[in-house]
């Protein structure tokens, strides 16, 4: 820290605890009443563990047309730091975490940590107890221009995801959630669909391998009671082979009928772009 009113040149610092050498650094000039670091050692106590992933969520709906929605969506660059203390004393840790060409800093980053600024990155002090770990959790997002296919099950999961935080008119968010919960009937019914397929393949295999053994049976006299059996067996299969097969045709059938109410209400749903909005977003982007 340089407390007085004059900057300090660049040069080498040498640094003792205790009296003991703990090693040499070199420094950038110190802006007057500023801070800066001076690295001069690794502290293996402690470990730094980043993971980086990204994700795109809908900030808003500028267009509708045919089941097309063109959206202004944030780009979500998320970093997540697992620091762990493996030392025997609590210890202050800086994380310092330069944003991405064209990112800021989410609003829920800068509520939950408390930020500085240094040499143009953010400094995120950290409290690290002794022989714990703790994550910290940046988020920085940009703007993109991006179109959504809400006939897709991609597109469907970004607008449901969008419903659950966005502000937006009564009437468009009606026919939305009920876009949504027609495409999830679909995909229930798929899946029903997909499982009572493997059911009867299943049914039919085994129907086939009791005949075959019937066939079998039939040179063997002692077998009369084996084959009762498994004539019943085949029977019993064979019913739930038939009620399966009314299932599939029932599913089908609804499944068609949801397909053309999920067409006809993209149709009706449209959406043209506010340039009022536009315009008073770039008016305040200007300010």
């Amino acid at each position: 820290v340089n407390p007085s009113d004059y900057t300090l040149d660049s040069g080498p610092f040498t640094v003792y605890a205790g009296g003991q050498f703990l090693g040499e650094g070199l420094s950038e000039p110190i802006l007057p009443k500023s801070t800066a670091f001076i690295p001069y050692a690794l502290d293996r106590s402690i470990l730094a563990d980043p993971e980086i992933t990204s994700r795109e969520e809908i900030d808003r709906l500028l267009t509708i047309q045919r089941g097309i929605v063109t959206t202004e969506t944030q780009r979500i660059r998320k970093t997540t730091l697992t620091l762990t203390n493996r030392g025997q004393q609590a210890a202050e840790v800086y994380v310092r975490h330069k944003l991405q060409a064209g990112y800021e800093l989410r609003k829920s980053t800068k509520a939950k940590l408390k930020i500085d600024k240094l040499g143009g990155a953010h400094l995120f002090p950290v409290s690290l107890p002794a022989g714990e770990a703790v994550k910290v959790v940046i988020e920085e997002q940009t703007p993109i221009m991006k179109t959504v296919d809400i006939r897709t099950p991609r597109g469907i999961g970004s607008i449901e995801l969008y419903l659950k935080k966005a502000e937006i008119a009564p009437e468009l968010r009606t026919k939305l959630e009920d876009i949504v919960k027609t495409y999830t009937g679909i995909a229930n019914r798929q899946e029903r669909i997909a499982v009572l397929d493997q059911q009867m393949a299943v049914y039919r295999t085994r129907v086939d391998e009791i005949n075959v053994q019937l066939v079998t049976l039939k040179k063997v006299p002692q077998a009369a009671k084996l084959r009762r059996h498994l004539a019943s067996k085949m029977e019993e299969i064979s019913d739930k082979l038939q009620q399966s097969t009314m299932q599939m045709t029932d599913l089908k059938g609804k499944l068609m009928t949801l397909r053309i109410e999920l067409q006809d209400k993209l149709a009706d749903l449209t959406l043209k772009r506010d340039k009022k909005k536009d315009a008073d977003k770039s008016t305040d982007g200007d300010a």
